[in-house]
């Protein structure tokens, strides 16, 4: 048995792709978000753990980076 250190504490990761999400996700199943979900933050505790996801990075306008940095900002002031 493992002790789960962190449990009671919550979790948001933001990440980055280059491809949009629905390749991503039925080309790899998913696995950096499961490998990382189950993986690590399961393992520690975390509970609710939720995601952002950035994706087709290279192709972005100024205007919808920084849309997307008011977003994470938020995210992080409001503590979700």
């Amino acid at each position: 048995m493992w002790y789960k250190l962190l449990a009671g504490k919550s979790a948001r990761v933001v990440y980055t792709q280059d491809a949009p999400f629905v390749f991503s996700y039925i080309a790899t199943r998913d696995c950096f978000w499961n490998m990382l979900n189950k993986g690590v933050l399961q393992f520690c505790g975390f509970s609710p753990i939720k995601r952002t996801v950035v994706d087709r990075v290279r192709y972005m306008t100024d205007g919808r980076i920084e849309r997307i940095f008011g977003k994470v900002f938020e995210l992080g002031r409001k503590g979700k």
